[in-house]
């Protein structure tokens, strides 16, 4: 018999006292080289305007403005 409230089995489900990685390896992983990449690294901050932001914001008024 089971102590606590009942709760229905979720295989896929996450709640608030797992994080991602605990339930997917890959994401395990990843956190992992992603942590080991940018322990020592510099960041830096880059500013100016994106030309990729600003080719997706004119493809979509293109896209608007066609028939």
């Amino acid at each position: 018999m089971r102590s606590g409230p009942e709760r229905p089995h979720e295989p896929h489900g996450l709640d608030a006292h797992h994080r991602r990685s605990d339930h997917d390896p890959a994401a395990s992983c990843a956190v992992a080289l992603i942590d080991r990449l940018t322990h020592h690294a510099e960041i830096i901050p880059i500013e100016g305007e994106s030309y990729r932001k600003r080719e997706a914001d004119l493809t979509q008024k293109q896209r608007r403005a066609a028939p």
